[in-house]
Parts: structure tokens; C-alpha cells; sequence
């Protein structure tokens, strides 16, 4: 653009070093109003510049305030979850990719009583005196046990695509962005 303003300055240059004519001036009219027209164009573009780089910070400055809510949630989630197990609560992990709902959540941990009282521990974890034989508390301890490892191991793949799956989402909505703030730049440059 700076070049075609450079030719049309050195094309005026001449024609107006050599007018006599009407024609010839009105030709230099043409000319500086054409050279008008192309720096407010370039005034524009550069504003339009200006105003693309402030909406990719900004969408970038939104994902990443996203991104840090997300992983609030999930340390929510986290901790949650290991208050109820603390209180031995039998707490199924969320299925959908979305994350759990914390309300329920905290209801479920409101509702539950806020102590469990020895024999409660004692059946869960078989070591009542009533338990039928050492072998079998043995068995029931490592049953526990691989449950609770599987719920955690299940929770953290969960996570693990839910963050995936929001990452997708978010891409794909900033691309549209930046697809839809290209377009309309273009539209504005040839309209």
C-alpha cells in the first residue's frame, strides 16, 4: 500500500510539473483524492490490526481464567470426594464428561452424618469381633481396598476427559472466533 501512495505522489509530481491543461489537472484531482482513499485504508487496516491482536489477548486472558476455574472445580471435586470416603460413604463418581454437580455433591456431604461411629468402621472394614474368621477380614480389607483404588483410578480417567473435552471445546470456539474476526476484516476490506 505505501508503495502504490509512493507511485501515485511521483505520478502527481509530474503531471502537475507539466499541466497546462484542464484535463490534466483534473487528473491530478483524481490522483490526490485516490492517495486520500489508500491512507485512510491504511489507517484502518491498522486499526484493524490493533483491534485483532486486543481480541486474541483477550479471548486468551478468558480461556485461561477458564482453564483456572476448571482445575478450582476439579481440586473442589477432589477434596470433596475425600471427605466422603474419609467418612466412609459409599459415593458414586460422575459419569458425564462435564464434571460433577457440586450442589449435590455438598448435599450428599451435608446430608450424611458427620460422624461415623466405631462400629460402623468396624463393619465396613470387617474387624468386628462377630467377623467369622481372620482370613476372611484379610479378604474383605483387600476388597476395600481395590474399590477404592478403582474409584480413584475411574475418577481421574473421568477428569482426565472432561479436561480433554473442554480443551476441544475451547479450541474449536476460539478458532471460530478468529475465523469470524478474519472474515469480517476481509468484508470490510473489499466492501
Amino acid at each position: 500500500m505505501n508503495s502504490e501512495i509512493s507511485d501515485l505522489q511521483s505520478e502527481i509530481e509530474q503531471l502537475s510539473s507539466g499541466a497546462t491543461s484542464h484535463g490534466e489537472w483534473q487528473q491530478v484531482e483524481e490522483l490526490e483524492s485516490q492517495i486520500s482513499s489508500l491512507k485512510d485504508e491504511r489507517k484502518e487496516l491498522q486499526n484493524a490490526e490493533e483491534i485483532t491482536d486486543f481480541d486474541s489477548e483477550l479471548v486468551a486472558d478468558v480461556a485461561q481464567a477458564d482453564l483456572e476455574a476448571q482445575r478450582e472445580e476439579a481440586e473442589q471435586i477432589e477434596s470433596i470426594y475425600a471427605e466422603l470416603e474419609e467418612k466412609g460413604l459409599d459415593v458414586e463418581t460422575p459419569s458425564n464428561s462435564a464434571g460433577a454437580d457440586m450442589a449435590s455433591l455438598q448435599q450428599d456431604l451435608d446430608t450424611s452424618s458427620s460422624e461415623i461411629d466405631a462400629e460402623e468402621v468396624d463393619a465396613i472394614l470387617g474387624n468386628n469381633a462377630e467377623s467369622s474368621s481372620e482370613g476372611g477380614q484379610q479378604s474383605q480389607h483387600e476388597t476395600l481396598r481395590k474399590i477404592l483404588e478403582e474409584i480413584k483410578s475411574t475418577r481421574n480417567a473421568l477428569e482426565t476427559l472432561r479436561l480433554r473435552v473442554d480443551m476441544d471445546l475451547n479450541s474449536r470456539e476460539f478458532n471460530k472466533i478468529m475465523d469470524n474476526r478474519a472474515e469480517a476484516v476481509v468484508e470490510e476490506q473489499i466492501g
